[in-house]
């Protein structure tokens, strides 16, 4: 019983040691992003990086290559671990959007994070009513590697 009450504080203690920086092998994946479209309730597949590039022309009314009027927009990226432990990171990811004139829109910071051995978490960022925004600039950081991606929600007649 004894040997019991001793062990399971120690094994908490070792599982929840923050990893260091070097030779955990976790990776910072790519930005991804999704409209939410209002009559169904659903995000889109993801709209970066497609061919051709997505429209978003009057998104709000559900033109351009919305399937329906879509007006917010869910942001994400990854963390991967390859490694076969899992790794708890004390260290803070960044992600944040931008506007043309370098303007925050939004803006998230995670720390504390958990990622499973061999695989990875997604990491989220809401953006409401942007569908009228103009260009943005997705943005997210983990030690000290910065990746972006661009968006240009454009509205008219």
């Amino acid at each position: 019983m004894i040997r019991r009450c001793l062990f399971a504080p120690i094994a908490c203690a070792l599982l929840a040691a923050p990893a260091s920086a070097a030779g955990d092998g976790i990776m910072l994946g790519k930005l991804t992003a999704q409209l939410y479209y209002k009559n169904s309730g659903t995000l889109s597949k993801d709209v970066l990086g497609r061919k051709p590039a997505f429209s978003f022309w009057n998104t709000g009314a559900g033109e351009g290559d919305a399937e329906e009027p879509a007006e917010d927009m869910l942001v994400g990226v990854t963390l991967s671990n390859p490694g076969d432990d899992g790794v708890f990171l004390d260290e803070t990811l960044e992600l944040w959007v931008t506007d043309a004139k370098g303007k925050q829109v939004a803006r998230r910071n995670f720390k504390g994070i958990l990622v499973p051995y061999m695989g990875k978490v997604s990491n989220p960022l809401w953006l409401q009513d942007i569908q009228c925004a103009g260009p943005l600039t997705l943005h997210a950081k983990f030690r000290g590697r910065e990746i972006k991606a661009q968006v240009s929600l454009d509205c008219g007649e």
